[in-house]
């Protein structure tokens, strides 16, 4: 499953949902509602979604709308990661743009690590902060956005958050 841009001409004209049905169909009932509600979010923030909002944020927005949506629990969806904070092994930062090559043998606890990142900012922010949040990093088009719209629209720094969101990782994968 992707998300692409309908071009007319060199005008963008609209998004639609790409569906591999191969892949789709060896998706139980679940797997193909957080699917499905993920790219749909990607569609629907897609205007909103400018140039300095962190793959991060973006991911993580459409994983938390597509495991809430399913009512998926944090240690059926985040396994992987729960795995590695087990044994120790807890991300040091939020990731970055480059953690999310689709060659990385890590890239499911990179999207678990930005959807729990993105949960935490609905669960202490409300979700209508979480989405004040992903507005204003969006319509911000210099470099530092994400940490401008921290402290601005949530009062805090990336720092911060950071350390939080670590704290909070061990605190529900433990």
């Amino acid at each position: 499953m992707a998300t692409a841009e309908l071009v007319a001409g060199d005008h963008p004209v609209g998004d639609r949902v790409l569906v591999n049905p191969a892949t789709y169909l060896r998706l139980g009932a679940t797997g193909r509602r957080v699917v499905m509600a993920h790219e749909v979010t990607h569609v629907a923030t897609r205007e909103g979604t400018g140039p300095h909002v962190p793959t991060w944020l973006v991911e993580g927005l459409a994983d938390y709308i597509g495991y809430t949506a399913a009512d998926v629990p944090v240690h059926v969806a985040a396994q992987e990661l729960r795995a590695e904070v087990r044994a120790g092994r807890l991300p040091a930062a939020l990731p970055h743009d480059r953690d999310f090559g689709a060659a990385r043998p890590d890239l499911a606890q990179i999207y678990e690590q930005s959807w729990l990142a993105v949960a935490l900012l609905a669960k202490v922010y409300g979700e209508k902060g979480l989405l004040r949040f992903y507005r204003t990093v969006g319509a911000d088009p210099s470099a530092g956005a994400i940490d401008r719209a921290m402290e601005q629209v949530l009062g805090t720094t990336v720092e911060a958050f950071t350390a939080t969101w670590r704290a909070d990782l061990v605190r529900g994968l433990s």
